[in-house]
């Protein structure tokens, strides 16, 4: 017996056994409606059986199509590199200090000003000193040809405190000025074939003895040298005390002109207060020596 007979043949027991004789009902006359039942219930079955039976293997089986990761393409625009701007003109010189547009320069030493990224085409590349004492400006060099850059040599001179001023002339009648103009200063020649120092950024403080407890009596300057008597240990150097400014205790605060103060003082013949006989001061605040010193 197919499993379809032992169905119908167990709905139509169940349906028998709840329509039997004695409950006022015609067994032969409702035959026809329980088998119709049962064949549209198993029909039903079936339906959904074949439906179940349809979708097990989807529903076990997930086909899931493998995806391929492809690189996100971003589409980039290749920039171009935007020119560089014209750079800075500028002075360059050798010195032996500089601070906030001013330096000190060594006086007598032969140095090479050279205005860097200065516009190219001019006729003359002029090189002027304006003096701080009101004094007429003049010519410090000129360069006419700036295929090998534009460049003018001097032998500094004494007691400079003046205003550096850089010009291009072109042939059209135009002309191009730097627009910041550096502050130069020198102090005195140094002694010829002498050993001597100078104070590079600060007055350098001048004792008695070479102890930093001895006293302080003066004060070197920079821009003027002192001739070397003796070098010693510890960075000591004896001078002749007559090149430094006499200090005086009862000021209360010791006097800290720099470069351009004493370069401007000496240029216009202030008068200072020498000291006098010997000292010893220290490198500890920068000092540079010259001419013939014994190692």
């Amino acid at each position: 017996m197919y499993a379809s007979d032992r169905a119908i043949a167990f709905f139509e027991d169940r349906w028998a056994q709840r329509h039997k004789p004695g409950n006022g009902r015609n067994l032969n006359k409702t035959l026809i409606h329980p088998r119709a039942g049962i064949l549209f219930s198993f029909i039903a079955l079936s339906a959904l059986f074949v439906s179940c039976a349809r979708l097990s293997p989807a529903a076990q089986t997930v086909n899931t199509p493998t995806q391929t990761s492809e690189p996100t393409v971003t589409q980039t625009q290749t920039e171009t590199p935007t020119p560089p701007s014209a750079q800075p003109s500028s002075l360059v010189f050798p010195h032996i200090t500089g601070d906030a547009g001013n330096f000190a320069l060594l006086a007598g030493e032969t140095i090479t000003f050279t205005w860097e990224n200065a516009p190219a085409g001019a006729d003359k590349y002029e090189f002027v000193l304006a003096p701080l004492n009101e004094e007429p400006s003049f010519v410090l060099g000129s360069d006419m040809d700036d295929s090998d850059g534009v460049a003018v040599s001097w032998t500094v001179p004494e007691h400079i405190a003046a205003e550096l001023h850089a010009t291009a002339y072109f042939p059209d009648d135009r002309k191009f000025e730097m627009p910041f103009a550096p502050m130069i200063y020198s102090g005195d020649l140094p002694p010829a074939g002498v050993c001597s120092l100078i104070a590079r950024h600060q007055p350098v403080e001048v004792y008695r003895l070479p102890d930093r407890t001895a006293e302080i009596f003066a004060l070197l300057h920079p821009s003027v040298y002192a001739r070397v008597l003796e070098i010693a240990l510890n960075g000591w150097y004896r001078i002749d005390a007559s090149a430094a400014e006499l200090y005086t205790p009862s000021r209360g605060i010791m006097p800290d002109p720099g470069f351009r103060d004493a370069a401007i003082r000496a240029a216009t013949n202030l008068d200072l207060s020498p000291a006098s006989g010997e000292g010893w001061v220290n490198d500890d605040k920068g000092v540079l020596l010259t001419g013939s010193c014994p190692p």
